[in-house]
């Protein structure tokens, strides 16, 4: 469930949106991007980066 394709851990996040590790979490723990934990781990949802960098203009 870990590798699903439609969900990033916290590092390949933040190297997609080009951020810090501690930008991802703070915007998870402020419930600014979606995440679910599962297993002691952060996941973030694909769509959640991919519409990030929609508002961005980086898509």
């Amino acid at each position: 469930m870990a590798n699903d394709k439609n969900f990033l851990s916290v590092p390949a996040a933040a190297r997609r949106l080009g951020c810090t590790l501690r930008w991802v979490y703070d915007m998870v723990y402020a419930g600014r991007l979606k995440a679910e934990k599962v297993a002691g781990r952060w996941r973030i949802p694909v769509a959640e980066i991919e519409a990030r960098l929609k508002q961005r203009g980086q898509s």
